[in-house]
């Protein structure tokens, strides 16, 4: 029989219970969009340094950027490519193009500029005019060339498999100042006092001395430190991709270990003139990838995110957002003209870093999602703003996962104001800070506003009619030795009952269990009624927080029935509240056992026929030991499927057998049937 489920839904616009929203500190404002603002690790908002696009090169990575001054030579692409660009060009030229491999280092060299070719491990010179190219130099023994550093009249080259650190003189003699590292040595720092070097994939930070071996400064919890800088005696070591701990202890003793940490996105580590090394700072959603000095402060380019940083040498600890370009990562700093520039990867880009903090920029939160079309309430922005300065907010709304043109405009709000916009499921806001002063700042430091969801009915997705015999309850005990069909052994090992009820079987019983979801997710309640065949309603539990109900049958008239259960929310939005109801299927209530008829024993065979009025005989059985045993019989048609069954037993030489029948609603009936004479 196919069961019918109708459902019937009426909800009220009225809203749920009033939210509120909270935003503040930095791990909900990193979220967001920087545009001319930065935000420091206290969670303030306040004005940075423009970010200007010098130039955007036709490539998806830059690897590296060195400049004489005038022009910015380029490593970019996957084949080999070196740019040139200088202001007056308007956009970056193609100067040499190597098609067997990728360019990672550049490096001006005695006036020269210099490329290193990748996995062939060679180095060539290149002309800065005519792009004309010159190979001085096949490493033989190294397949990358990862970094290239001029310092003091020599070439300093950081190369992979193997990872070892060489020097070049003018003369292009190279000199191993360290080798078999680790598979790879990616960043190298040289100084007039030290040689620095980071390794991949164990993570090292390595001190070299050309007179002796390596000294491990320390084993980051890392697995690759991509950039390094010095200041003021302390080395700070650009870290990313977490590694576990249980790899093999290096062979070089180490002066201190960083603690051991779980796995991290990246982090910046530094070990200061004693040697000693700490993990100053944790991200787990954006990878350092670039260092720089500005003066006491180290600028840090990430990955996974495009955001520049600031961190204050004197206080590690502390860092700040100091501005966000649509890409990537940020792969490498470099110096022109005193002024800072960087360059990016995915797209490859390269910025400058302004000296004049912006006198405007906007910082713009993700949007927010309440789940159900919502009323927005007012807006509160926790701000300072001195004299001079001022921040204006503004908010949008809209339905779909990102704005787009369906979004409502931006619409000015002012502190404490609620916005004039229709029910959304989402809003945006943004608040804009403005200075007539470079010198002065406003702060935001915090964000609350009101919501209340619009009401929205419950759904009403199951209303399921159990087997006849199943019951939940705090103490369901099965009659022993109850026959029970196996389907219905199949239901009740299948049904997981409500917190703090057991599943149990007795004759009569019938169990409705309903299933419901509410999309503001309150708490709901369930009213249970039976409908008979002509009608007539009678109600049952209301208003119950358990989505079950059991009813025992036996004190119904016999026929046809079916659940009705109703669902609603007006525990949490009274008066008005949301509601949807829906009907089981129709069942029987059959509390008639079945009748038994004994014909005559002829020649020590029993016949005899089991007949119900309402339900299938569903079993029958025979004692012939006072009902200690029983042996089930099956019908002359072999298959118990009717109201009317008739059975043939051999019974000779026995005195006396008892019969028993059961219908499919396990009511029973018991005879005594005559057997034949010893």
């Amino acid at each position: 029989m196919k069961a019918l489920f109708m459902l019937l839904i009426s909800f009220s616009v009225i809203a749920a219970p009033v939210r509120v929203k909270i935003v503040h500190g930095f791990p909900s404002f990193k979220k967001g969009e920087l545009n001319g603002v930065a935000l420091n690790s206290r969670g303030e908002i306040i004005m940075s340094h423009q970010l200007k696009k010098v130039v955007a090169m036709n490539e998806t990575y830059i690897w590296d950027i060195c400049s004489d001054g005038q022009n910015l030579f380029v490593a970019a692409g996957e084949k080999g490519k070196i740019y040139r660009y200088r202001q007056d060009m308007g956009e970056a030229k193609l100067l040499a193009h190597f098609e067997e491999g990728t360019v990672y280092a550049i490096c001006l060299y005695r006036g020269k500029l210099f490329a290193g070719l990748s996995p062939s491990g060679k180095i060539y010179e290149i002309d800065p005019e005519s792009g004309k190219t010159t190979e001085k130099l096949d490493l033989k023994k190294a397949k990358y060339i990862w970094r290239m550093i001029s310092h003091a009249g020599y070439l300093y080259i950081a190369t992979g498999l193997p990872g070892s650190v060489l020097k070049l003189d003018r003369n292009f003699l190279i000199t191993t100042l360290a080798k078999g590292l680790d598979t790879h040595v990616e960043s190298l720092l040289v100084t007039d006092s030290r040689i620095v070097a980071g390794t991949s994939p164990s993570g090292y930070l390595l001190e070299i001395h050309p007179d002796r071996k390596p000294f491990l400064l320390t084993d980051t919890p890392f697995t690759e430190i991509k950039d390094i800088v010095e200041e003021n005696g302390k080395l700070f070591a650009a870290c990313f991709n977490g590694k576990t701990r249980e790899q093999a202890p290096p062979k070089i003793k180490p002066a201190q270990e960083v603690k051991s940490a779980p796995p991290l996105r990246g982090g910046i580590v530094t070990v200061d003139s004693e040697n000693v090394p700490e993990t100053r700072v944790q991200f787990s959603t954006m990878a350092p990838f670039s260092l720089a000095r500005q003066g006491k402060k180290i600028l840090v380019g990430t990955g996974h995110s495009g955001k520049l940083l600031t961190v204050n040498a004197g206080q590690p600890h502390e860092f700040t957002v100091s501005g966000e370009v649509d890409c990537g990562q940020i792969v490498r700093f470099v110096q022109q003209n005193g002024a800072m520039l960087f360059a990016t990867a995915n797209p490859g880009k390269i910025y400058r870093i302004e000296k004049d903090f912006a006198l405007s920029g906007t910082y713009t939160a993700v949007p927010f999602d309440a789940g159900n079309p919502a009323h927005w309430g007012a807006f509160y922005f926790d701000k300072t703003a001195p004299r001079g300065s001022r921040v204006e907010f503004q908010v949008r709304a809209g339905n779909s996962a990102s704005p787009d043109a369906t979004w409502s405009r931006w619409q000015k709000l002012l502190n404490g104001q609620a916005p004039q916009l229709p029910a959304t499921t989402r809003i945006q806001w943004q608040a804009r800070l403005i200075s007539q002063d470079p010198n002065i700042t406003a702060t935001l430091v915090g964000v609350r506003f009101y919501y209340r969801e619009t009401n929205l009915a419950p759904n009403l997705t199951a209303v399921s009619t159990l087997p006849a015999g199943i019951f939940a309850a705090k103490s369901a005990i099965s009659q022993p030795k109850i026959f029970i069909p196996s389907e219905v052994k199949t239901a009740m090992g299948k049904l997981v009952p409500p917190a703090g009820m057991k599943v149990g079987f007795r004759p009569g019983m019938r169990t409705v269990l309903a299933k419901a979801t509410d999309p503001n997710k309150d708490k709901l309640r369930y009213s249970f009624s039976l409908e008979s065949a002509n009608g007539r309603i009678l109600k049952l539990e209301q208003d119950s927080e358990i989505p079950l109900y059991s009813v025992d049958t036996h004190r119904l008239p016999e026929g046809r029935y079916r659940f009705r259960v109703s669902v609603s929310d007006s525990k949490e939005n009274y008066p008005d509240a949301g509601t949807a109801s829906g009907n089981g299927r129709w069942f029987q209530v059959d509390n008639s056992s079945p009748t038994i008829s004994v014909q005559a024993n002829v020649g020590g065979k029993l016949t005899f026929s089991v007949r119900d009025s309402l339900s299938v005989v569903a079993k029958v059985e025979i004692s012939t030991d006072g009902g200690e045993t029983w042996q089930e019989v099956w019908p002359d048609d072999g298959i118990s499927d009717s109201r009317t069954e008739t059975y043939h037993a051999n019974i000779a030489g026995l005195k006396d057998v008892i019969i028993r029948a059961f219908d499919d609603h396990s009511n029973s009936t018991t005879v005594l049937g005559k057997g034949g004479i010893k």
